[in-house]
């Protein structure tokens, strides 16, 4: 069960009782990225106390507006049941419950102006300190953005950590480029996530991960489910270490 994917049924208006509640029990058996959801028609009818047809009707029209995904089949003994994943990005552009959106309107901010040559800059791998030195990155290689930070003296060893509002910001940027989604809400859950990620990785995993991204055709959506990546799979730390990892290529 992944507790943000069910908290993000709940917190949109889904078009009916019974679509939420599908919904709703496709969240509860989800992995944190939305996926691996498999159930009979039959026992999610009998669970969520409707009838079987209309749980087919309503998962075949979910399916079509792209709130569901029919991502393969799995092998039962009276033959196979379908594999079905959430799309996350489909789910968050549902309006949100009337308590849902006082809650998740936190726009990320305009970043700051900073004095040149008194931030460190990574762009990529080219980490660039107010001593004007600069390790160039490997030529060809995306090259996404996690600046500006805060201006840091010249003999301060400790490197910079970014704001969960600043890795947002390298996300779209990235994302601008590829197509991808971007992230237009940094709420309680992706903030927790986004710290979290901070400050137990460098800030050079954090610019690799969202560089294999755009380098990942998998990611990019070139695969037979065409799943995109989004700024939630990247603060997901099993996803997070693969990227940098180079699981997907």
């Amino acid at each position: 069960m992944s507790r943000d994917v069910a908290a993000l049924v709940y917190s949109r208006k889904c078009g009916s009782m019974l679509r939420k509640a599908v919904l709703a029990y496709f969240a509860e058996r989800a992995n944190d990225c939305g996926g691996g959801i498999w159930a009979s028609k039959q026992r999610i009818a009998d669970e969520i106390e409707c009838s079987k047809q209309a749980v087919i009707k309503s998962v075949q029209k979910m399916v079509a507006e792209g709130l569901i995904i029919e991502a393969g089949k799995r092998k039962t003994q009276g033959g196979y049941t379908v594999v079905y994943d959430l799309c996350l990005t489909s789910l968050k552009a549902l309006p949100p419950s009337k308590d849902a959106e006082a809650e998740t309107k936190i726009e990320l901010k305009e970043s700051p102006e900073t004095t040149p040559n008194q931030s460190t800059e990574i762009t990529g791998s080219i980490i660039d300190r107010s001593s004007g030195d600069s390790e160039t990155s490997q030529p060809g290689l995306p090259k996404p953005s996690l600046e500006p930070f805060p201006p840091v003296s010249s003999n301060d060893d400790t490197a910079p950590k970014p704001s969960p509002a600043k890795l947002l910001e390298a996300w779209n940027t990235m994302a601008a480029r590829t197509g991808l989604s971007k992230a237009k809400i940094l709420d309680a859950s992706r903030e927790r996530k986004a710290r979290s990620l901070i400050k137990t990785r460098s800030i050079e995993d954090i610019t690799e991960a969202i560089a294999a991204v755009e380098r990942s055709p998998f990611c990019r959506g070139e695969n037979d489910r065409n799943w995109r990546a989004d700024i939630d799979f990247l603060l997901q730390p099993k996803s997070f270490n693969r990227l940098t990892e180079g699981f997907y290529g």
